[in-house]
C-alpha cells in the first residue's frame, strides 16, 4: 500500500502541534503496516522538518511551495500533487490539515482540524474564513473519509460541512511520549528554574498566541487571585505569537497591575515543554474552543493537575480528570484555580485521573486506526 502524506501546509519556521502530529504519523504509521510505503510530500524549505525521519519504507518527494508561500501552496495542492499521485502511482492521499485536491483520481482521507471559521470567524477575519468554508467544506465532501480527532469535531463535520456520518472516522491524537511524569521533580524544577529564571510557584497557560485560546480570560483572572491575595507566584505563558497578540497581552497585564508576575517564554522546542509543564502548580486552558486539545493531553500524561474551560472537545479530552468552567468567565476561572491550589486531595485526585485518561491518547493506537482507515481507502476507486 502506497500513501502519499500532505505536508505543504506547514513552514520550517513554525512549529507547533499540526507538525508534531505529521511527525508522528510518519514516524509511527509505518510501524504499524509493514507493507506500508509512505511518500512525504515537500517542498524543498519544509522538508527539514521530517528528513530525520527518513525510513526505509518513507520517502520523500518535492512538490512545490508549503505555507511560507500561501497561495503558491494552495496552488501547489491543488495543480500539482494530482500529477504527483499519479506519476507515483499512489493508492490513497493522506490530508491531514484540512484541505485536498478537489480533483483527483485518488482516494482521500481527510482529517479536519479546525472550526474556528464557524465559532470565532472574528478570529480569523472575513476573507480567511471564506476561503476555509469553502475549501473545507468541498474537500470533506470529497473524500472518503474525514477523520475527526474528537466526538465534538465529527458533530462539526456532519452538521456543518454536510458529510454523511457513515464517512467519518474518530481517530484521536496522540502526543509525544516525552510528556511522561518527571522521575526526579525537584531536579526538573531546578533545571527550570536556572534555565527560564522561574523561582515562584506558577501558574502555566502552554499554547499558541491566538485570541481565542483565551489567554486574556486567564490574565484576568490571574489578576483576580493576585489581587485577592489567594495565589503569590506567577503566570508563565508559553507559545509562541504569530499574530501579534503578546503586545496586547502584556499591555493587558500592565493595566490589571500583575505585568511583574506575568512572564512569556515564547515558543519552546517540544522536548523542552515538559520540564516547564512538570514545574507547575497547574496547567490552565481556557481555550474558546477547540477540536481536540493537545496541552490538555499533555499535562494529563505529564502528571499536572488542570483548571480548563469546558468549551469544545475539552470535556471529552479530559473526561473527570480536570476542574472546568465556563469559557470567557475571569471569575469563575479564578474560582476554580483557587480551588484548586488550596485543596492537595483534589490535585492528587486530578493527577491520578489524568495519568489513567492520558494513556487513552498514544502513537500506537492513533496509527493503527490511520492504517485501517488508508486500506479501507486502498480498495475503492471512488469515494463512497
Amino acid at each position: 500500500m502506497r500513501v502519499a502524506l500532505d505536508t505543504l501546509f506547514t513552514t520550517p519556521v513554525r512549529f507547533g502541534s499540526i507538525v508534531d502530529y505529521v511527525r508522528g504519523v510518519i514516524r509511527y504509521a509505518p510501524a504499524a503496516a509493514p507493507d506500508l510505503e509512505l511518500v512525504v510530500l515537500v517542498s524543498a524549505r519544509n522538508r527539514t522538518l521530517y528528513e530525520p525521519l527518513a525510513a526505509a519504507n518513507v520517502r520523500f518527494v518535492e512538490c512545490g511551495a508549503s505555507n511560507e508561500h500561501l497561495m503558491l501552496r494552495i496552488l501547489s495542492q491543488q495543480l500539482l500533487i494530482p500529477s504527483i499521485l499519479k506519476r507515483e502511482r499512489i493508492d490513497v492521499l493522506y490530508a491531514c490539515a484540512d484541505v485536498a485536491p478537489l480533483l483527483t483520481h485518488v482516494p482521500v482521507v481527510l482529517k479536519v482540524n479546525t472550526f474556528h471559521h464557524y465559532h470565532e470567524p472574528w478570529a480569523l477575519g472575513r476573507m480567511r474564513s471564506w476561503y476555509r468554508r469553502g475549501m473545507i467544506g468541498a474537500s470533506a465532501r470529497r473524500a472518503f473519509r474525514v477523520i475527526a480527532n474528537s466526538e465534538s469535531t465529527r458533530h462539526d463535520i456532519v452538521t456543518l460541512l454536510g458529510v454523511p456520518e457513515n464517512r467519518v472516522e474518530l481517530v484521536y491524537e496522540a502526543v509525544d511520549p516525552v510528556f511522561r511524569p518527571a522521575a526526579d521533580a525537584a531536579a526538573v524544577r531546578r533545571a527550570v528554574r536556572e534555565r527560564y529564571g522561574l523561582e515562584a510557584p506558577f501558574l502555566l497557560f502552554v499554547s499558541k498566541l491566538y485570541p481565542y485560546k483565551g489567554a486574556e480570560t486567564l490574565i484576568h483572572a490571574f489578576a483576580l487571585l493576585a489581587g485577592g491575595g489567594a495565589f503569590a507566584g506567577e503566570v508563565v505563558l508559553v507559545g509562541s505569537d504569530d499574530r501579534g497578540e503578546r503586545a496586547r497581552l502584556e499591555a493587558l497585564a500592565r493595566r490589571l497591575g500583575v505585568a511583574p508576575r506575568t512572564r512569556f517564554l515564547g515558543g519552546l522546542p517540544n522536548e523542552e515543554v515538559p520540564a516547564v509543564l512538570a514545574s507547575a502548580e497547574l496547567l490552565v486552558y481556557p481555550s474558546l474552543h477547540e477540536t481536540f486539545g493537545k496541552p490538555v493531553v499533555e499535562a494529563m500524561r505529564t502528571g499536572v493537575p488542570i483548571v480548563a474551560s469546558s468549551a469544545g472537545s475539552i470535556p471529552e479530552m479530559v473526561g473527570d480528570a480536570a476542574e472546568l468552567v465556563p469559557p470567557g468567565d475571569p471569575v469563575a476561572l479564578a474560582h476554580a484555580i483557587e480551588a484548586v491550589l488550596s485543596s492537595p486531595e483534589r490535585r492528587t485526585q486530578l493527577v491520578a485521573r489524568g495519568l489513567k485518561r492520558g494513556r487513552d491518547f498514544s502513537w500506537e493506537r492513533t496509527a493503527s486506526a490511520l492504517v485501517a482507515t488508508w486500506r479501507a481507502a486502498a480498495g475503492r476507486a471512488t469515494p463512497a
